[in-house]
Parts: structure tokens; sequence; C-alpha cells
């Protein structure tokens, strides 16, 4: 293989990972939040304060959106973008620090695709901007972040396009004009349309059920990791 044809197979090459439950063990946005919220006490206040309106509004599928949103809102009053990015990046420097926060065998994949010189993308539900600000504070450059948007609304932060299940699908597509790629690694069934439209579909340390209903869908192409 020459140098022009090895470049286009890497160029071929796509990778996506999830990141909460497959890079991470972890909610990354809820372990971000809770860090806001603890530095900032009456920010805290006021999240315990309307947290029993907006619990019912969190059992109901159509409006979890709009109570996840409030409640983001609520909690960020006066701040700006900058201020909002400066908190991620502090919690990303502490993040970075601790042990366990990333497995080490899905860091070590990645770095093997890295290696590679495969296109990386990481498409997840948790905000872009903390997860890129994690990924700086790894040395995990040439990895593209696709997620959650935060943006300013009437002297607070919201959520812009979720990138959940089809969402990811979307943006993958409007973004960077992606319908099909090589690797797929997630936890969740939720990431089906992702699993579906990939060469070689991989489920990390998925729960029984999710195992039982993808593995159902796609047969014997599913493949099952444990990471640690």
């Amino acid at each position: 293989m020459n140098g022009e044809e090895k470049d286009r197979e890497n160029d071929d090459t796509i990778v996506i990972f999830d990141f909460d439950g497959t890079l991470s063990p972890y909610d990354t946005f809820s372990k971000f939040f809770n860090h806001f919220l603890k530095t900032h006490p009456f920010r805290l206040v006021l999240f315990i304060i309307i947290l029993p309106s907006i619990i019912p509004f969190l059992l109901i599928k159509h409006t979890t959106e709009f109570a996840l949103n409030f409640t983001l809102w609520s909690c960020t009053l006066g701040l700006t973008l900058k201020d909002w990015q400066r908190e991620i990046n502090d919690f990303a420097v502490e993040f970075s620090s601790q042990c366990n926060l990333l497995y080490a065998d899905g860091l070590r994949q990645l770095r093997f695709h890295q290696e590679k010189e495969h296109r990386i993308f990481i498409v997840t539900g948790s905000s872009e901007e903390l997860i890129q600000a994690i990924c700086h504070q790894f040395d995990l450059s040439k990895i593209t972040v696709i997620g959650s948007v935060m943006y300013p609304f009437y002297y607070g932060i919201i959520t812009h396009r979720r990138c959940l299940g089809i969402e990811k699908i979307h943006q993958l597509k409007d973004r960077y004009q992606l319908s099909r790629w090589t690797y797929i690694y997630t936890d969740s069934v939720s990431d089906m349309p992702l699993l579906e439209r990939s060469e070689f579909k991989i489920m990390v340390n998925p729960k029984a059920k999710d195992w039982k209903k993808a593995k159902r869908y796609l047969g014997d192409q599913l493949q099952k990791l444990s990471w640690a």
C-alpha cells in the first residue's frame, strides 16, 4: 500500500465514541452541574427552592426538555457564556486530576484509533463545550466533539439541540455530511441509529436489557466489550 492509499484509507475510517457510560462511567454533565451548584451556595439554594415545582414536568416525556432548560436557566441567571465556559474549564481541570474518571480501556482504544490516524468523533448527549474541555485536559487532540450546545437566553444559559438518539444522526449529517461510519462504541440502546449505520457495531458495558434489545435487532453483527 503506497502513502496515498494509506491516507485515503485513514480518511475513510470514521470512528464514533459515545462519552457517558462508554469512555467515562459517569454522567459528566450531572457531575459538572453538581460541582457548579456546590461552589455557588446561592445557586444551590435556588435549585432546592425550584426543585419541587419542576419534578412533575420531569416525569412527563413531552415536558422534560422544558423542565431541564428551566432548571439550567434559573441556576445560571446573571452568567455570560464566557463565565459559563470558565466554570467548565475549572471543572475539567479538577475532573482530569481525579482517578478512574475515564475508563483506562476506553482511553487505550481511543488512542489506538488516533495512532492509526482515523477520523474520530465523540458524539454525546452531554455538553459539547464540557467534553471538549475534558478532552483538552487529557491531551486528546484531533478529535471532533459533537454534543448538546449551550447558548444565552434572557440573562441565563439554556441548551440548544440536545444531542440524543436520532439527533446525533442529524448533527453528523448537518455538520459533517456523514451518514455512515466504520466503528461505533456505545453503552446504550438509545444509540441504535448510530449502531445501525456502522460497519462495526460495539457495545461497551451495556446493561442487560440494552444488550438483549440491541442483540435482537442486530444479531451477530453486534460485539460486546467490557471496559474498566
